[in-house]
């Protein structure tokens, strides 16, 4: 019972309805200024606009995030289908294309990159990612 309200909780924090406002900027050669950004702004299905939070870090030209119990999420079935998102990091908005990561060493580098953004420090090496997370690479559009 508690798990459950603890999921409905973190659902109404990280889940919302509308677009993202503002107009998408040309996608930057780097995302190293969204580093002070803890989570990212999901705009999903442009026809009926669909927003979540996720956390995400940047490596390079690419931003990742991930989603735990990817199946058990009714709005990544939406974002499968129907990849091309609008993102906002702070103020900024951007069109881009959500990539889900199926090759084993991008999905380390993914997941090694998010462990560092919340840990401050590379993850033990006997960890690697669990295989009901998701990664996602956000491409330009």
């Amino acid at each position: 019972m508690q798990k459950s309200i603890i999921a409905a909780a973190l659902l109404l924090l990280t889940c919302g309805s509308g677009a993202i406002e503002g107009e998408a900027e040309p996608n930057p050669k780097n995302w190293i200024f969204s580093r002070a950004e803890r989570r990212v702004t999901l705009e999903l299905r442009p026809a009926n606009p669909y927003t979540v939070r996720v956390r995400f870090a940047d490596q390079g030209p690419h931003l990742y995030f991930e989603v735990e119990s990817a199946n058990d999420e009714a709005w990544v079935a939406d974002l499968r289908a129907e990849p091309g998102v609008r993102i906002a990091i702070g103020k900024r908005v951007f069109a881009v294309r959500a990539q889900e990561i199926d090759d084993p060493d991008e999905r380390l580098r993914a997941y090694s990159r998010l462990w560092w953004k919340r840990h401050d420090a590379d993850p033990p090496p006997n960890l690697r990612p669990e295989d009901d997370t998701a990664y996602f690479r956000l491409d330009p559009r």
